[in-house]
């Protein structure tokens, strides 16, 4: 029931656009470790450069 209301009241969608959200976002990237985002750009790259 309260699956339906969310989705109806589009309420993720105004979270993710509050400013409030994307601060939360900002903080996250920059609470990786060095380990962290090497991690996040070895992921990133193609798969053909591992080899």
């Amino acid at each position: 029931m309260v699956r339906k209301e969310v989705k109806k009241e589009a309420i993720v969608h105004k979270w993710d656009n509050s400013g409030w959200a994307q601060k939360l976002a900002v903080q996250k990237t920059w609470a990786l470790t060095d380990f962290g985002r090497c991690s996040v750009i070895l992921a990133c790259l193609p798969a053909s450069r591992e080899s």
